[in-house]
Formats: structure tokens, sequence, C-alpha cells
């Protein structure tokens, strides 16, 4: 960073950053709006979404990468839930052999 000499610098980057700023602003204006209108009642009554969902050329649709993120989702929770599941009943296995060799070894001993 350049060493700041006199207040005209300061007011010259203030200025640079409040412009930046607002261009920002209009952009992400610009943004909401068109993914308002792209998700508008009527537009998914039409079924017109699918054109203008394009992310990039080659992407795919933002429809599509919403979907696939919602799945990867599920997926995930339901292999922890399965996961959680099997684990409790190998553990209830684990235990009823023990027992069961417990008795095995028990009666073997008397």
């Amino acid at each position: 960073m350049k060493k700041i000499k006199q207040i005209k610098d300061i007011q010259y980057e203030k200025m640079r950053l409040r412009l930046k700023q607002i261009e920002l602003e209009k952009q992400i204006s610009r943004k909401w709006n068109n993914l308002k209108k792209d998700f508008s009642v009527k537009n998914i009554r039409e079924d017109k979404p699918r054109d203008g969902f394009q992310t990039k050329h080659g992407e795919g649709s933002m429809l599509t990468n919403i979907i696939e993120i919602g799945a990867g989702y599920l997926s995930r929770r339901l292999s922890e839930k399965g996961g959680h599941q099997l684990e409790l009943t190998l553990q209830k296995g684990a235990f009823k052999l023990a027992q069961k060799l417990k008795t095995v070894f028990n009666k073997k001993a008397k």
C-alpha cells in the first residue's frame, strides 16, 4: 500500500471506493431483479425458468445445480442415519454374542 501524503490523496481514494461501492450495489440490484423475474409465478407456470437459469455455457442450469445440492444433502443425511442404525444393530449383535459366549464358557467351567 502506498503512503498517503496529502489530503487530496485521501479524498481521491474515498471517491474511488464510493464509486466502486455504487457500481457493485447496482450490479447486485440487477442480479436480484433478474432472479426475482426468473422465479416469478408466471414464468414457473409457463415453464420458462429453464431459459433464464443458464449460468455459463456448458455448466448446466441453476435449477440443476440446486437439485444436485439438495440430493447430495439428502443422501448425506440418509447415510448418516443409516450408519447410525447399522452401528446400533452391530452393537446389539455383539452384546448378544458376548452374552452367549459367556454362558457357554460358564457351562464349560462348571
